[in-house]
């Protein structure tokens, strides 16, 4: 194999600055100004969970452009894909993303949703339960997909994240007197920028990071009136200087077991997402068109095979999957069991026949030595010849009243 080399071009090329901030610090506000600089073509808006920036477009000079997206992981990604592909112009584009604590919040919170829905593990604090090490995987991988499409665009970056104050915790996991500022985020964001600025309050600014070497710090430095123009200046880049395309070293992976798995674990959290089936089936034709292994095609599959609509009042508890109440009565092993789960099923307003095959399962339980005038249950294996039978899922139902 050839040895490919480049030689380093020696100039600055644009940052990828973070503006973390306390909530009204005015993160969005220098994002907005820095789109009003004259070394700027245009300017793309990435909100994410955020009020859009209306009324920032009144700051004399502001130029800035909204970019919409339905909302969801996936299509965050794609919008920040779609800005880093654009033709290049005379200048380059200038890209905000805010905020990068609601981008995490989302991953984190369609985990949970997730862990949830497996019911399984332990419950936190919280009554949720814990979400494991897959879907922490699955989380970290869409992290990283959106990181690698703002890292795909050459010019400027802006990302912004809350800035919160925390307590230190000691050795032994106790927390202690001591506080310190943390970025709320994935923890490898502010390891990811080029340009850090804390901004505790309101017109305070704080620099805790500039990976340059014609402007390097030694600690934390004050920056009075900090503007991102002026940061760009220090930082080199000027109209009469020439700047080079921010370049990074990816990684590809070259294990097609490795690919295939990282391909699963995308399509299901894609898959996962969806509300509604129309939107399980564009995934899925998607997908197909894609050519993606059968590995994924299954992976959706299931996911499509649990997928319930969400019931129009948000306060009502969510449907169980038809396949779940079959599979959870199946791994019990006492009539008294599946006539609990069979009235929560009626109560849930279950299909007849899946009344019906829960009812079979119960007679399957049920011991007929067992059984005497005064269970109930006994009317499962053979109901009273003077009724008449409406079929399993009614004895089951006269059974759990007692008649």
């Amino acid at each position: 194999m050839t040895l490919a080399t480049r030689r380093p071009t020696g100039l600055p090329s644009w940052p990828m600055i973070l503006l973390a901030g306390r909530e009204g610090a005015g993160k969005s506000f220098a994002a907005a100004t820095a789109s009003a600089s004259p070394l700027i073509e245009r300017t793309f808006w990435i909100g994410i969970g955020e009020d859009d920036p209306d009324e920032y477009g009144a700051i004399p000079g502001a130029d800035f452009e909204i970019v919409e997206h339905d909302g969801t992981v996936a299509g965050i990604i794609q919008a920040l894909r779609d800005v880093a592909t654009l033709p290049k112009a005379e200048k380059p584009y200038l890209e905000v993303v805010d905020s990068m604590t609601k981008l995490w919040d989302l991953i984190v919170d369609n985990a949970q949703r997730i862990a949830n829905s497996r019911a399984k593990g332990r419950k936190t604090a919280s009554g949720d339960y814990a979400i494991s090490p897959d879907l922490w995987n699955v989380a970290k991988g869409q992290w990283d997909d959106a990181m690698d499409a703002i890292r795909l665009h050459r010019g400027p970056s802006i990302l912004t994240a809350r800035l919160d104050e925390v307590m230190v915790m000691n050795d032994d996991g106790q927390p202690t007197k001591e506080k310190k500022w943390k970025v709320q985020a994935h923890k490898s964001l502010v390891y990811d920028v080029g340009f850090v600025v804390e901004m505790h309050e309101r017109g305070e600014f704080l620099i805790t990071k500039a990976k340059s070497l014609r402007m390097q710090i030694e600690r934390p430095t004050e920056a009075p009136g900090f503007t991102i123009a002026t940061a760009w200046e220090r930082l080199g880049i000027t109209a009469e200087a020439a700047t080079a395309d921010r370049t990074y070293q990816g990684t590809v992976s070259t294990d097609p077991e490795v690919e295939v798995a990282a391909a699963v674990d995308a399509w299901t959290a894609l898959a996962k997402e969806q509300t509604t089936r129309d939107g399980l089936t564009a995934v899925w034709q998607d997908a197909k068109a894609k050519g993606m292994p059968g590995e994924v095609m299954e992976a959706i599959r299931l996911v499509a095979a649990e997928f319930v609509e969400p019931l129009a009042d948000a306060g009502t508890e969510p449907k169980k999957a038809t396949r779940l109440w079959l599979r959870d009565a199946r791994a019990m092993t006492t009539p008294a069991e599946v006539q609990a789960l069979f009235s929560e099923a009626k109560a849930q307003g279950v299909d007849e026949s899946i009344l019906n095959e829960l009812a079979d399962i119960a007679a399957s339980l049920a011991t007929p030595a067992a059984a005497t005038p005064d269970e109930p249950w006994a009317a499962v294996d053979e109901p009273p010849a003077e009724e008449v039978s409406e079929g399993p899922a009614a004895a089951l139902e006269d059974a759990a009243v007692g008649k």
